[in-house]
């Protein structure tokens, strides 16, 4: 059909749109509305610092076996391997990136009571 993919992007975009007009019988969803809120995580808008860190711990086991699997793999099919010592340093710099993440993001708390006051200001 040799279509742009600019323009199967558009259109598919336009799909979605459809589709979410006709899920909602074309009311808006106001940002207030529960069950929308619970996508964002409520009025604070997060899991908790202590999720957030059970997440980046479990992204960081994920990285640490994926790491793992692929030397594995690679020696499996006699592929040529990098040294232990870059593999470990990959893995550590990965994990410093994600656990990093989320320190930065758990350092800036919103509590419910300054999100109270910003809601009735800016509504």
């Amino acid at each position: 059909l040799e279509v742009p993919a600019f323009i199967v992007t558009l259109g598919g975009l336009l799909v979605w749109r459809g589709a979410a007009w006709w899920v909602t019988s074309g009311q808006t969803v106001a940002p207030l509305d529960a069950t929308f809120q619970l996508m964002g995580g409520g009025p604070a808008g997060s899991i908790g610092a202590k999720w957030s860190w059970v997440v980046g711990i479990v992204a960081c086991l994920a990285v640490i076996f994926m790491h793992y699997n692929g030397r594995v793999q690679r020696k499996r099919f006699r592929f040529p391997l990098r040294p232990v010592w870059a593999e470990t340093l990959l893995a550590t710099v990965t994990c410093a990136i994600i656990l990093g993440a989320v320190w930065l993001a758990n350092s800036y708390p919103w509590p419910v009571g300054i999100v109270n006051r910003y809601a009735a200001a800016n509504n």
